[in-house]
């Protein structure tokens, strides 16, 4: 009888100790999910903020002139106008931003990362600095044809 009970919490002990080394990798997982999707929404964000300033200096910054005999169809597509403008120039303010600054996950953890750990993170900072030169090259690209 006693071997079988043994024989059972050495099974228990082996069951947890896999379900244990099968958290941290689904945490591991879970963790680099996240910190993906921060660098995609910051992308995301940085994208949205320049194509609202490129659309903001592409839309008049002077209402356009009304003639003394304008028609109310005239004076709708005015307010429209002036209204879409006023949408545009709104969204640049800042409003609705698509990043917020609290965190999703607590990064408190009492335990240091793993070497392996330090190395994808090392890695994924590389290719975030590699992806903002790319970005910032193409603006500067794209503003020199402009100015051109």
């Amino acid at each position: 009888m006693k071997k079988e009970h043994q024989k059972n919490l050495d099974k228990a002990n082996q069951s947890v100790s896999h379900s244990t080394a099968m958290c941290k990798e689904v945490t591991a997982k879970v963790e680099k999910l996240i910190y993906e999707a921060h660098t995609f929404v910051t992308t995301l964000q940085t994208s949205a903020d320049s194509n609202t300033s490129k659309g903001n200096e592409k839309i008049p910054q002077q209402p356009p002139k009304i003639n003394s005999h304008t028609s109310d169809h005239d004076e709708q597509e005015l307010k429209v106008s002036n209204e879409s403008k006023d949408n545009v120039a709104s969204s640049s303010r800042g409003k609705g931003k698509l990043l917020s600054n609290k965190p999703i996950v607590d990064n408190n953890k009492d335990e240091e990362p793993d070497e392996n750990e330090l190395k994808r993170i090392k890695a994924r900072e590389a290719e975030m600095d590699e992806h903002q030169r790319i970005i910032q090259e193409a603006e500067a690209k794209e503003r020199e044809e402009h100015e051109a």
